[in-house]
């Protein structure tokens, strides 16, 4: 059976504003400049390692199938994560961490945030990082490229006590060789898609038909090929109409619909990193 990997993203924040501090889960801002283990100047450290555990300690759910994922805490992710329950599917998340617009952070205690993620996590869903307050990387100095991906990586270890080892870069925005380079050395793989739904575009009842079209005609109907499909949790029609024609067709054409990781055949345990104590 051939698989179906169904990404979305958690958007707390679509603004570029720029965050100069991180946010802990006592509430108070503390400069990762200031982490044992960071070395501001050149970049170069050791944060995190990669996650190594062993079979015997695998997650439940995480063996099975995957779906898109993240902008957590939103009405309409609650309805996508039940639809996903109902097919057995899984997602991966790609997650932004302070929507300076809505001021929201993913690492709030105060918020419904934080226990969204963890459910995300223990559903057996992948989550991956989509930059701190999503900024265009090809756009910023280095000096930020590299605040956007740590600033995340505090959040979601101040979560999960995990780190992300797949980003997705905002806008579509990696071609550029120091971005490359940088996620390189932060130890991330650059993940694209194939499929646009587009669902930015059509959120409401009828535009979302437009939607369900293009991924209908990209998937091939005889159940043959991989496919990484785009869509975004937060969108009011998404959740109601295009997840489950999705699901749908993913299971009357004899796929899976897994996780990112799943889909190329990387284990599991490579998608995150244990932070430094």
């Amino acid at each position: 059976m051939n698989r179906i990997s169904i990404f979305t993203f958690i958007f707390f924040v679509w603004t570029a504003a720029f965050c100069s501090s991180a946010i802990t889960s006592q509430g108070h801002q503390r400069d990762y400049r200031d982490l044992e283990g960071y070395t501001s100047h050149n970049h170069s450290r050791r944060y995190g390692h990669k996650r190594r555990r062993s079979n015997d300690d695998k997650p439940h759910g995480a063996s099975t199938i995957d779906m898109p994922r993240p902008h957590v805490g939103d009405y309409w992710t609650e309805q996508i994560l039940d639809h996903l329950d109902k097919y057995d599917a899984r997602a991966t998340f790609f997650v932004t961490g302070h929507n300076l617009f809505l001021d929201r952070r993913i690492d709030d205690e105060d918020s419904q945030w934080p226990g969204l993620l963890r459910a995300i996590h223990e559903a057996g869903h992948q989550l991956g990082s989509h930059t701190w307050t999503h900024k265009h990387l090809e756009n910023i100095t280095r000096e930020d490229v590299f605040d956007e991906m740590i600033f995340n990586e505090m959040a979601f270890r101040n979560v999960l006590n995990l780190v992300p080892t797949y980003m997705r870069p905002p806008y579509g925005a990696w071609r550029d060789e120091n971005v490359q380079s940088d996620m390189q050395a932060l130890g991330y793989h650059v993940v694209m898609y194939d499929v646009d739904t587009k669902d930015y575009k059509h959120n409401d009842a009828d535009g979302i038909e437009e939607s369900i079209r293009v991924f209908e005609d990209a998937i091939a109907r005889n159940g043959t090929g991989s496919y990484i499909t785009l869509s975004h949790d937060i969108r009011q029609w998404t959740a109601l109409k295009l997840v489950p024609a999705m699901l749908k067709t993913i299971t009357e054409r004899g796929y899976k619909a897994v996780t990112l990781g799943e889909c190329l055949n990387d284990p599991w345990v490579n998608w995150y990193r244990y932070p430094d104590n």
